[in-house]
């Protein structure tokens, strides 16, 4: 995505921006997996393509299921 024309960007690429602090940057991988499946999704329409889907769902419930025990362990401490 970074070497696409900066002036048509993929929509909620601004998501993907985090600063260093891990709850930011997990929220920006779980976004950058949405603007990633936008656009692997309009790439195989425009090339016909047929493509695996198994690593992109296995990495998607990896991130989620990871903030979301981030979330849970920081409601325990309060």
């Amino acid at each position: 995505m970074l070497d696409h024309n900066p002036d048509n960007l993929p929509p909620g690429v601004e998501a993907t921006v985090a600063s260093l602090d891990s709850a930011d940057l997990y929220r920006a991988a779980r976004a950058s997996t949405g603007v990633l499946a936008t656009v692997s999704a309009a790439a195989a329409r425009r090339h016909a393509a047929d493509l695996p889907t198994a690593m992109a769902a296995y990495v998607t419930c990896a991130l989620f299921a990871a903030s979301a025990d981030r979330a849970t362990a920081k409601a325990r401490l309060q």
